[in-house]
């Protein structure tokens, strides 16, 4: 019975290695897809007292 149990294992975890393959591979080019909002401009910011990196980035990706 453990010999049937073995490759059924094999399939499943290259069925979940390709199925992670193809998420991250869908993931990059969404990623990659869009260009800086300010792309072809220099763009100054001014921080603020509380100013998080996260607060910075939203601010410039709105352009």
């Amino acid at each position: 019975m453990s010999a049937a149990i073995a490759p059924r294992t094999r399939v499943r975890a290259v069925g979940l290695r390709a199925a992670c393959a193809v998420a991250i591979a869908l993931a990059a080019q969404l990623a990659a897809a869009k260009p800086p909002a300010a792309a072809d401009k220099t763009v100054v910011y001014r921080t603020q007292a509380g100013d998080t990196l996260y607060d910075v980035a939203a601010r410039y990706l709105q352009g």
